[in-house]
């Protein structure tokens, strides 16, 4: 917790709000990387202004060859929350991509 009170509104955390809306543009106007694996682990999405928040993301993991999501029944800051089990997700993830 004090790593993330230290950066929360950091100089660059708070100049990414800024460009927030710039980098989705460039995200969509590009092609999906439909062949570098990706693993979403997707909050509950009440932090999230706008509706469908889980079905958007685990949409499009969806057009991936290696993906996956995982819903997580926590807010935002699920790194926090629920970093053990992220952590062997991630683990089972790699050696699973790795076979």
């Amino acid at each position: 917790m004090a790593i993330l009170y230290k950066s929360a509104y950091s100089k660059n955390m708070l100049s990414e709000i800024d460009f927030l809306l710039d980098n989705a543009k460039k995200v969509q106007a590009n092609k999906i990387p439909i062949h570098t694996p990706i693993y979403f682990f997707i909050s509950d999405g009440k932090e999230v202004p706008g509706t469908n928040w889980r079905e958007l993301l685990s949409n499009y993991v969806l057009k991936i060859d290696v993906g996956k999501y995982k819903y997580l029944d926590c807010g935002h800051y699920l790194h926090h929350k629920k970093a053990d089990t992220i952590v062997d997700e991630i683990k089972a993830f790699i050696r699973q991509i790795k076979m």
